[in-house]
């Protein structure tokens, strides 16, 4: 974008500005063009720097503002309706943030980032098969040559089944960047390796020790080796990847882990003065969809749980929900004993008018964020129609499961240290065993182990206990196309198998010396 300064001065003065923002000092940065703007009052590209500024610093709202006011002066730059599109996103606000970016790109056509920015949107929005689309728009653009738009594109086909189509961009993507942690580890995970010799096991191999790869790529290409070489009977290097991986992680979220620990014994104690003053909890009746919350530890079955409900004719899946704790941390204060009760009050309608559950038609929706046991009590104060699967599943292959995950959000801080999972699997049971003590009618437990054993038996028995009807599609859930976002993408459309909870006996040698066993 070209500079519209009216006076030469200004353009010296800004690139003392540029110095500034190039050193790191943001907000120096940003008094200056304020200051500017006294003297280019008119000027769309000081907004527009202005704008930059202000989202860079984590004020969406100003730079909104701002980039609102330079559109008003010349509304013809297709960077400013870019940036005004991001900052949309910041707020989650995805209805204006689309408008924006379909405006820039009607004024741009060759700007590519729009493409892969609206890729990102719909796929926020579940709306895979238009990110798919915007996502190839991008990577055509760059005549195939940028790995971040390709590996986006495999990762939307994949939540779509589409994992040829997917593993051939996998590929391209690590021809281009063979350190790649994202992509690496996607393709291993739709793969099944039969040789130490396959070509990508060598690739992971060859790059794990280059000086070019960071600790966080570094992490992936462990998790993804641990993988590969596991399918091929190699455990005992398979295990040291996994180990690496984890330790790497484990040290990058240990700040996280602290205030993980910190929030739930809060809460835990918010809990019981609930407990104690029931007269508090709200019983606040809505007309709402009811929400069916699918918790439990990460790899407990959720994601093959809800997409089972999910096939259901009156339920809409949608996911894994950031809402409720969202809800929870705006109205809840984590600081010592400062914990407004009263203030839980509006947990559940901030909750409901989220866009994602505001825009459910169906009777009822699913929000499968595992973590939510954390919340649930807060949850079910207010949401009386409100139904819980607790799933849960025997404690090795649950932990050996965790263990050999890499997650892609940094929610889950507990992950990556056995000592921590057993940790956060007692956890877990304390706060349900409190939830339970006052709402046990809405909540059901599913226990992994069960379901593979008998699906049919436990579909159907929870499809009553739910008060759904029975519906054939629950049973062929590994049919339906409606997407996946987990590390379960792949099994979940297959029928179900026992094959995952035995998994950890490979590693058996190597648990009981860690004293898992």
């Amino acid at each position: 974008m070209k500079t519209d300064f009216k006076k030469q001065s200004s353009q010296i003065k800004f690139v003392q500005i540029s110095k500034l923002f190039s050193s790191g000092h943001i907000a120096q940065a940003l008094a200056e063009c304020q200051l500017l703007r006294r003297e280019e009052k008119k000027s769309c590209f000081l907004l527009n720097s202005i704008g930059s500024l202000e989202l860079q610093l984590g004020d969406a709202s100003a730079a909104i503002k701002s980039f609102r006011t330079a559109i008003k002066i010349n509304p013809n730059h297709a960077e400013v309706w870019f940036n005004l599109g991001n900052a949309f996103v910041k707020f989650s606000d995805f209805s204006p943030a689309e408008t924006a970016y379909l405006q820039a790109e009607k004024l741009n056509p060759e700007l590519h980032q729009i493409n892969n920015n609206l890729g990102n949107l719909y796929a926020d929005k579940d709306l895979f098969d238009k990110a798919i689309i915007q996502f190839g728009l991008a990577a055509k653009k760059t005549d195939n040559l940028n790995e971040e738009y390709l590996c986006n594109l495999a990762w939307a086909q994949s939540t779509l089944g589409q994992f040829d189509e997917s593993k051939k961009n996998l590929r391209k993507t690590l021809e281009i960047c063979p350190t790649h942690g994202d992509a690496n580890l996607l393709l291993s995970n739709m793969q099944k390796y039969d040789s130490s010799t396959d070509q990508h096991i060598t690739l992971m191999q060859e790059v794990i020790s280059s000086e070019e790869t960071d600790n966080e790529e570094k992490a992936k290409i462990h998790f993804a080796l641990g993988k590969a070489l596991g399918d091929v009977g190699d455990t005992d290097n398979s295990f040291e990847n996994y180990k690496i991986g984890n330790l790497i992680k484990d040290a990058d979220l240990s700040p996280e882990y602290n205030q993980w620990i910190e929030h739930g014994r809060q809460l835990l104690k918010l809990y019981a003065l609930m407990s104690a003053r029931p007269t508090s909890r709200v019983k606040e009746i809505n007309e709402s969809p009811s929400p069916i919350f699918i918790c439990g530890l990460p790899r407990s079955g959720t994601t093959l749980i809800e997409q089972i409900i999910a096939s259901h004719d009156d339920v809409d899946g949608c996911g894994e929900l950031q809402a409720l704790s969202e809800a929870v941390f705006e109205h809840i204060k984590f600081s010592g004993s400062d914990l407004p009760i009263e203030k839980s009050r509006d947990v559940a309608l901030q909750y409901l008018a989220t866009d994602r559950v505001a825009n459910v038609k169906k009777r009822y929706f699913t929000d499968k964020m595992p973590i939510n046991y954390r919340y649930l009590f807060l949850a079910l104060s207010s949401m009386p129609n409100a139904k819980v699967i607790w799933c849960r599943r025997d404690r090795i292959p649950l932990y050996w499961s965790i263990y050999k995950s890499f997650f892609v959000a940094r929610g889950n801080p507990f992950a990556y240290s056995f000592k921590k999972i057993e940790a956060e699997f007692e956890s877990q049971k304390s706060f349900m065993k409190l939830t339970k003590k006052h709402f046990a009618n809405q909540i059901i437990e599913i226990r992994y182990q069960d379901l593979i054993k008998q699906p049919k038996e436990i579909i159907s028995w929870a499809l009553s206990d739910l008060g759904l009807t029975n519906d054939e599609k629950c049973y062929n859930f590994h049919e339906t196309d409606r997407p996946i976002r987990t590390r379960s993408f792949h099994q979940v459309r297959q029928k179900i198998y026992t094959g995952s909870d035995l998994a950890w006996r490979k590693y058996e040698k190597r648990l009981t010396e860690i004293g898992i066993l």
